[in-house]
């Protein structure tokens, strides 16, 4: 396993006492005031100036200095000295920009949000209900070539949709009616909205802010909730296949996720917050990876031969880990909340950190992809989002997708066109 925590020590200094619950709070805080704000229709874009760090477990290297390319891949990272900010970021504004034509935003309906989408083949799949019907007790389809969006038909108006996933032919939902009574699982007809099985999620009772996680992979359904032992569960009639305990608990905030390998699943948590953990999927055997120290994570995705989170600490940080080792860990210090990762690419939304402070202002102006060999930031361009929304961000057959439930947009980059 490797201890992130040495590495973090060369990043920036620990600080003498470390308030786990006190960062949450800050997180709560600055939730509730996204949401203020997006209630305002608040969407003035901004252009930032951002950055990040490189530093790679080597005590022979100075802090600071960036991780040379691997020598058995070819890196499309810029060849051009890396610019650095005062707090040591890479200076995201003086990084080459997508062209116009790679980026192009499209209008959803005001009651498809982005709070948990996944994309199929050509379709978006997003709680919400287009057209007339109220709240997020349903789910809808949107078409990423035309942008249409349809809702399904036939589900019922009382449960909740708090998560959705696909696999298997199939559409499944997390849902509750927060009564007190569990969380169920249900797979959707994805032409009818035809409910074919639906079940109760063992040892759950919901009241009050949904924090589960439900999502596809490794042929299967897994399902966690902080200190609840994850489930994995049939795609085929929902029956469960596994109970798995995982040390401490899997980490809730932010958009923190379930994320799949070749033949891994993986989450983040732990006992410290901060502790990535794989489980097989054979053996459901769990095994703690690596561990950054007390904190908090934020998200989790997973690609080739590569695992990157988010998290923070005594900062924010995003880390790359080899999947064959551990001990190989690289923090890249973009200052970003959410990374996203699939078809060899890496990306992520960018925020302003304020002065020379080592946290940001949550601002996700920005949209940019990183050399997943080198850790450099390869392009970048501007959100159409409002200054504190909270856009989910997802890689899909060599694009960026960013859906902002404030504004009811979709961004498209396409670094190929």
């Amino acid at each position: 396993m490797t201890d992130l925590h040495e590495l973090l020590q060369h990043a920036a200094p620990v600080p003498p006492e470390f308030d786990r619950d006190a960062l949450v709070r800050v997180v709560g805080r600055r939730k509730r005031r996204r949401q203020a704000i997006a209630l305002a229709a608040v969407t003035t874009a901004a252009v930032v100036a951002i950055g990040a760090v490189v530093v790679t477990r080597d005590d022979t290297k100075a802090p600071g200095v960036a991780v040379s390319p691997r020598t058995d891949a070819t890196s499309t990272a810029p060849s051009t000295p890396m610019v650095t900010t005062p707090n040591g970021y890479q200076a995201l504004a003086a990084m080459p920009r997508f062209p116009e034509r790679a980026v192009r935003t499209v209008a959803l309906p005001e009651l498809v949000d982005g709070y948990d989408t996944t994309i199929d083949g050509n379709t978006l799949w997003a709680r919400g209900c287009a057209g007339t019907r109220p709240g997020y007790s349903c789910v809808s389809r949107i078409d990423l070539g035309s942008g249409a969006v349809r809702t399904l038909p036939g589900q019922s108006t009382d449960p909740v949709v708090t998560r959705v996933t696909t696999g298997d032919g199939g559409v499944f939902v997390l849902s509750s009616a927060f009564d007190g009574s569990p969380y169920h699982v249900t797979r959707l007809d994805p032409k009818t909205g035809r409910h074919l099985w639906s079940v109760a999620v063992p040892g759950t009772s919901v009241q009050g802010d949904p924090k589960a996680r439900l999502r596809f992979g490794a042929g299967a359904l897994w399902f966690s909730l902080g200190t609840h032992p994850v489930v994995e569960f049939s795609p085929s009639d929902g029956a469960v296949i596994a109970t798995i305990a995982v040390p401490g608990y899997v980490e809730t905030i932010g958009s923190v996720d379930f994320a799949f390998g070749a033949n891994d699943v993986w989450v983040v948590g732990g006992e410290s917050g901060t502790s990535v953990m794989r489980i097989d999927p054979t053996t459901k055997r769990v095994e703690v990876v690596a561990d950054a120290g007390l904190g908090f994570s934020q998200s989790l995705a997973a690609d080739g031969h590569f695992v990157w989170t988010t998290h923070h600490t005594t900062r924010q940080d995003l880390v790359r880990i080899d999947t064959a080792d551990g001990n190989r860990a690289t923090i890249v210090s973009v200052p970003t909340y959410e990374v996203a990762a699939g078809d060899g690419q890496t990306w992520f939304l960018g925020y302003e950190p304020t002065g020379s402070t080592r946290d940001g202002a949550n601002h996700p102006g920005v949209v940019g992809r990183i050399d997943p060999e080198s850790g450099r930031v390869i392009a970048v361009t501007e959100l159409p989002v409002g200054a504190l929304d909270d856009p989910t961000l997802i890689v899909h057959r060599g694009k960026a997708y960013v859906l902002d439930a404030a504004t009811h947009s979709l961004t498209i980059v396409d670094p190929a066109a």
